[in-house]
């Protein structure tokens, strides 16, 4: 899985990703049918001293979101696409927001301890070498800071059954070895999103030296309210089911010992 395949696939599908799907900037979100930060009250107190820095952004509605309320926001995608998209967003929503096309794997270019609030919201997958991705965003916390990883679970991998009498049931063949949700990019080149076991996070979160690390495994809201989700669409709509009885979704938060 090259950069050059992962900026390719991203590019290629930029347009419909944000067209298709319905990313909110009043609420900050962590993945497809959840409850924002709003009712979640997962994130650090925000202000305008606040640094923030996103990692795999997208069209960077959570970055937007921040510096509308007043934080400094930085964000970073590989796809330069994604990039232009943020750009407009951002412009339309009246926000400053420093915009970097990088390949996250070259993080490690950014200079240590400078973000008060480090947070990514689905990039974990696509990183191919998740724990050294993990370290190289951790030394970019401030002392006193946040990282915020929100990743796939590694039970969404499950294959959705039939079962008799009518009853569903998931079927995971390995929880230690999910397998991985392939795509294909114009090219023909192979990109693959891969989740990972939750103490393996949990251990390469806690081997950078952060510490007070926390985990939360939300549910999607009912049935009902999903348009107030603050990230949904058509098609991650019919999978409601399926979110309803595993989740989608772990959020981890460690912090930067106070300096």
């Amino acid at each position: 899985m090259t950069q050059d395949a992962q900026r390719d696939y991203w590019n290629q599908i930029a347009d419909d990703y944000q067209k298709l799907t319905t990313i909110s900037t009043d609420d900050f979100h962590y993945g497809p049918l959840l409850p924002g930060d709003r009712q979640l009250g997962i994130l650090p107190a925000i202000s305008e001293s606040t640094t923030c820095l996103e990692l795999g952004c997208g069209a960077a509605q959570n970055s937007i979101h921040l510096a509308t309320r007043g934080a400094s926001c930085t964000a970073l995608d590989i796809s330069p696409e994604q990039i232009r998209h943020a750009g407009a967003l951002a412009e339309t929503h009246h926000v400053d927001i420093e915009l970097q096309t990088l390949a996250l794997e070259d993080i490690g270019a950014w200079p240590s301890g400078q973000f008060d609030l480090v947070h990514s919201v689905f990039a974990l997958p696509f990183i191919a070498v998740p724990d050294a991705f993990i370290g190289r965003a951790a030394a970019c916390v401030a002392p006193g800071g946040t990282l915020l990883i929100a990743t796939q679970h590694p039970v969404f991998s499950a294959e959705w059954l039939e079962l008799e009498e009518e009853e569903m049931g998931l079927f995971l063949p390995s929880y230690f070895a999910p397998e991985d949700d392939l795509r294909e990019t114009q090219a023909g080149e192979i990109i693959g999103s891969r989740a990972y076991p939750i103490s393996a996070v949990a251990k390469w979160i806690y081997d950078t030296g952060l510490r007070d690390l926390r985990l939360w495994e939300p549910e999607p809201l009912p049935l009902e309210y999903l348009e107030q989700a603050p990230y949904h669409s058509p098609a991650w709509s019919e999978l409601h089911p399926k979110l309803s009885a595993a989740p989608v979704a772990v959020i981890y938060t460690a912090r930067t010992p106070a300096g």
